[in-house]
Order: C-alpha cells, then sequence, then structure tokens
C-alpha cells in the first residue's frame, strides 16, 4: 500500500529450505492468527509472556 509519508509498505515472511511443506507451513502460520471473538475480547484477560506493559486505547 503506498503511504504519501512513508512510500510503498509490506511485510514479507520468506522461509528458505530444501523440501519445505507449504501447506503445512502455512496451516502452523494461519493456527497462530486471532478469530474475531479473540480480536474484540477483552485482552487483559491474556497473559503476557514477554513482561511488556500493555496500554489499552478506548476506540
Amino acid at each position: 500500500d503506498w503511504d504519501p509519508e512513508y512510500g510503498d509498505r509490506h511485510t514479507q515472511l520468506v522461509m528458505i529450505g530444501i523440501d519445505l511443506d507449504e501447506a503445512a507451513i502455512t496451516a502452523q502460520l494461519d493456527a497462530c492468527l486471532l478469530n474475531s471473538q479473540e480480536i474484540d475480547a477483552d485482552w487483559s484477560q491474556f497473559s503476557e509472556p514477554y513482561g511488556w506493559e500493555i496500554q489499552r486505547q478506548e476506540a
């Protein structure tokens, strides 16, 4: 997506290897995605494994 201030921005996740199972990798990554209920949930109920302070902004 073009942004007038920052230009063309995107993120790529690249896997390099021999005989990689693309379907298995995709399935594992997809399993990490949040569903609609998780996105809308009160995130303060989730544990913070990295010890970062979570600051919630009200919409």
